[in-house]
């Protein structure tokens, strides 16, 4: 993340059931994450941004 954060605004969510998120009981198919992501990056004031993704993060991307 830090070569990328020294050219891009780098922002690193927790992906719901990850380390502290929320735990829901549903909602981990790949449309409600990329969901999650986009409601959190359009709260943030981004129309537009790229995704770089490993692991869970890989699925949702």
């Amino acid at each position: 993340m830090v070569p990328l954060a020294r050219q891009f605004t780098v922002i690193v969510p927790d992906p719901r059931s990850l380390d502290i998120s929320d735990k829901p009981d549903g909602g981990y198919d790949t449309g409600s994450m990329g969901r999650d992501l986009f409601d959190l990056m359009s709260g943030l004031g981004h129309e537009r941004f790229e995704m770089v993704g490993y692991d869970r993060g890989m699925r949702t991307g």
